[in-house]
């Protein structure tokens, strides 16, 4: 209630039942927008960060976000940035 009553936007996710097709739902809470997001399987999959920093840096340039190839994920396991 907490992060309502202050207007900040989170994430709630649940997993739906079988009864009614199962899978994943995730809804973001926010005053100003209403998104839904629907998962076919209950499990979570790994995003890669370095894709993610990618397509950070083309929604922050002059032509803005736009789908750019996903680099492999680093082999060390390490997901920080290199930079």
């Amino acid at each position: 209630m907490s992060k309502l009553r202050l207007g900040q936007s989170f994430a709630l996710s649940w997993t739906d039942d079988a009864s009614i097709g199962g899978g994943r739902t995730t809804i973001w809470i926010h005053p100003h927008a209403d998104l839904v997001f629907k998962y076919d399987g209950s499990g979570r999959t790994r995003v890669n960060p370095r894709w993610i920093h990618a397509l950070t840096a083309t929604a922050n340039s002059p032509t803005g976000l736009h789908i750019v190839p996903e680099p492999p994920e680093q082999d060390d396991g390490d997901d920080r940035d290199q930079s």
